[in-house]
């Protein structure tokens, strides 16, 4: 995303404190994370580089209900960016909202459909709807394009089976 109608010694300094952010989000610096986020809405009421970030910082809050908020914030303004779009559809698989995923993951195809990863997270999504053909159509498209998937598809599978036959109170215990 491009800042525009700023001076440009105004937009450096923004994208030195996005950059900040997203470095102190990935070391969990969370609290001092937000603040450089509030801090760039002063300078920058509108900046959309903030409602990315702050759904990712609301992710490693394990707060995935305002997380989405925020992405959906930024799709709205930017529909074609694809970290955005796949941020919405990771977010909405893991709140088991298995048929919204489905819908970013195959946006994101629409731009981009070599993308293995996506695939093989469309693939777990309709696993998770009980629909497996669409998953085995999707798992051989992410093969198909990245033969050495097949030990993560496999792997992907087997976790997938465990976490639905194993209780939580018993993947405590084994914790």
């Amino acid at each position: 995303y491009v800042m525009t109608n700023l001076p440009q010694a105004q937009q450096d300094t923004i994208s030195k404190l996005l950059g900040r952010t997203g470095e102190l989000i990935q070391m969990d610096r969370l609290d001092e994370a937000e603040r450089y986020l509030d801090e760039i809405l002063k300078k920058k009421p509108d900046e959309i580089n903030v409602s990315f970030l702050r759904g990712t910082l609301f992710l490693k809050k394990g707060e995935p209900e305002k997380a989405i908020e925020q992405f959906l914030s930024v799709h709205e303004k930017l529909p074609r960016f694809l970290g955005n779009l796949s941020n919405i559809a990771t977010t909405y698989f893991m709140l088991k909202k298995y048929n919204d995923a489905v819908v970013y993951y195959k946006d994101y195809l629409a731009i981009e459909p070599k993308a293995d990863i996506i695939l093989a997270s469309l693939a777990a999504c309709y696993y998770r709807l009980n629909d497996l053909d669409e998953s085995i159509k999707y798992f051989r498209e992410a093969l198909k394009i990245s033969p050495q998937m097949d030990k993560m598809a496999s792997n992907i599978l087997v976790a997938m089976i465990y976490a639905e036959s194993v209780t939580p109170e018993e993947q405590a215990e084994e914790a």
